[in-house]
């Protein structure tokens, strides 16, 4: 049963027993102050006015009684509600730090997933005994390398906090390693010497690569284009 329904059948109940107490009370009033009234000359009953202050004080201190019991039982649902809204809060903070961490390893997943495919492809065509590269092929393969280093940027860079991290901590080191190897460096030197735009974002992009060019090599890019 919901919260809320407890709290309309437990006001509902404590309504009904206010009212059977308010009638009871009632009564014995009545009863007391027909037992209490005296009869003047004139044939007129009146009330003893210590009795009426006696009554009109216990009506005062019953009604003030019913407050605070309102007032306990409100205190205490409004208690549980706040108990519940903070594990509810928890629950959904639980729930989105695993969303978070599931985007983060779904989109880690798919990138490295093609990027050691890449480089798997590219050690087999360049570690051939007979030293017969396809330079076409392999030309092909290293394009793609590195349009998915400028998707894992590119994405990471605008996908929030979050994909940042994982540029920052995992793809910039890879990066950088792959820039040791002098096939890769002269790739992306010859991408960026070309003027490929790099969907407008040319300058960030070289920026960012060259600055991990020092990093690996203690050499920036050669570069004959701004």
């Amino acid at each position: 049963m919901k919260s809320k329904e407890i709290f309309k059948i437990t006001k509902m109940v404590s309504t009904l027993v206010r009212i059977f107490m308010l009638v009871i009370a009632a009564l014995l009033i009545t009863s007391t102050v027909y037992a209490q009234t005296e009869q003047t000359p004139q044939g007129q009953y009146t009330i003893d006015p210590i009795l009426l202050s006696a009554i009109a004080n216990i009506i005062t201190a019953f009604i003030a009684l019913l407050t605070v019991i309102i007032y306990i039982k409100h205190t205490l649902y409004l208690s549980k509600q706040t108990i519940n809204a903070e594990k509810q809060l928890k629950i959904l903070e639980f729930r989105l730090e695993n969303d978070r961490l599931s985007r983060q390893m779904s989109f880690h997943s798919e990138f490295q997933k093609k990027l050691r495919e890449i480089q798997v492809q590219i050690s087999k065509l360049t570690a051939k005994s007979d030293n017969t590269i396809d330079n076409k092929q392999l030309d092909i393969l290293l394009n793609q390398y590195w349009s998915l280093v400028f998707d894992e940027w590119f994405t990471c860079r605008n996908g929030g906090p979050d994909l940042k991290l994982l540029w920052d901590k995992y793809y910039k080191p890879a990066v950088s390693f792959a820039l040791q190897n002098t096939l890769y460096k002269q790739k992306i030197e010859k991408e960026f010497n070309n003027g490929r735009s790099f969907l407008g974002l040319h300058r960030e992009f070289k920026k960012e690569i060259n600055e991990l060019s020092w990093e690996a090599t203690k050499q920036g890019l050669i570069s004959n284009y701004i």
